[in-house]
């Protein structure tokens, strides 16, 4: 269901997870330093500034724990790549959002260390402390909407009471389905993301004719015209 939302540019399973993650370096990380570097910019937001509206790319990955053990022997080069899009692709507009469930065993201290937002949602306070990384929490997280915070460098863990728009699978997708089909009714800016190699697998039609939205409006936000033009 979230592959009907108009800024997804991809949904896959775990089969070709590593060549995603390689694309989104050796193909859209390359070429977005390359755009910073031609219009001598420091990062995504200063580009945008020169009016070159470049969208932000999250890479959400789930079921982190099922993908290492599909991986055989190369778990190893999956957290190689996801160490590369968390330390060298954030200042080029390129953020990754991963699901662990549990972080000891799972994810090692680097990443753990480079990772400038953790969140701890319905979880006991021996989970929410290892998700932290934090020695002192007492607060069981059982309420839909509760979550435990912690912001890199801001030396302090927080509790926050957040809104559960939803408390089931299926009134879910009814709610994804419905914020899909009232973008495309408003008229959506969709970015060009073809340049993600294998990660790009939207099939535009399929979405159209499954919200059964017809010709809406489709305004292009970032065309992959020739940089060394502009």
């Amino acid at each position: 269901t979230l592959s009907y939302m108009p800024h997804v540019a991809g949904l896959h399973d775990d089969s070709n997870v590593l060549t995603v993650l390689s694309d989104v370096i050796n193909k859209e990380g390359s070429r977005r330093k390359k755009l910073l570097a031609n219009h001598k910019c420091d990062d995504i937001w200063d580009l945008r500034s020169l009016g070159v509206k470049l969208p932000v790319l999250y890479v959400v990955i789930d079921e982190v724990m099922t993908i290492v053990s599909n991986l055989g022997d190369r778990p190893k080069e999956f957290f190689d790549l996801m160490k590369v899009i968390i330390s060298q692709l954030p200042s080029t507009g390129i953020r990754l959002i991963f699901v662990p469930h549990r972080a000891q065993g799972v994810v090692d201290k680097t990443i753990r260390f480079l990772i400038d937002y953790v969140a701890a949602v319905r979880a006991d306070p021996e989970v929410v402390r290892e998700t932290l990384d934090i020695k002192k929490w007492d607060r069981a997280l059982v309420n839909p909407g509760d979550t435990a915070l912690r912001l890199q460098g801001h030396g302090k863990e927080s509790f926050v009471k957040g809104i559960a728009l939803t408390t089931s699978d299926s009134d879910n997708m009814e709610l994804i389905t419905n914020i899909a089909r009232a973008f495309y009714k408003m008229g959506v800016e969709i970015p060009d993301m073809h340049s993600l190699g294998v990660g790009y697998n939207r099939d535009e039609d399929s979405i159209r004719e499954e919200l059964d939205v017809g010709n809406t409006s489709y305004r292009v936000q970032y065309s992959n015209f020739n940089e060394d033009e502009i």
